[in-house]
């Protein structure tokens, strides 16, 4: 597990932004680091529970026929909460990547810990669906 080291990144996600410092560090405690090579597959076959934030090289997100690349500093799945009917996204390493994952499910044990912490969330996510807040 890694933690800490992701914070800043968090920091700017429209779902995490607003929130504060000890839980921006709780969310990011969840985060799993991992290395993985060309070619894998980064989330579950469902695709869209998982938050993965690309540390080192590229990888591909595909959804509904459409491909767009993601590289260091970018991340995919902020919309990991939202049950909005979108299809789902599978991740792909394009390249060898280093990438940094935090899975639905622990997220929302997490939530049920910390009620506080899941209003914050939620307050962001409606900012973001309303249009107040860009979703990335």
């Amino acid at each position: 597990m890694q933690g800490p080291r992701i914070d800043p990144h968090l920091a700017k996600v429209p779902r995490f932004r607003a929130l504060h410092r000890e839980h921006l560090r709780l969310v990011s405690a969840l985060a799993t680091h991992l290395e993985l090579p060309a070619g894998a597959v980064l989330n579950s076959q469902r695709g869209g529970l998982e938050f993965i934030l690309v540390e080192r090289g590229q990888v591909e997100v595909r959804r509904a026929g459409r491909i767009e690349t993601r590289g260091p500093g970018e991340h995919v799945g902020d919309d990991m909460l939202a049950d909005d009917g979108r299809a789902p996204a599978i991740v792909v390493a394009s390249t060898p990547v280093v990438v940094e994952v935090i899975r639905r499910e622990e997220l929302l044990g997490l939530l049920d810990d910390f009620p506080d912490l899941a209003d914050e969330i939620r307050a962001a996510a409606a900012a973001v669906s309303t249009g107040r807040e860009r979703a990335d």
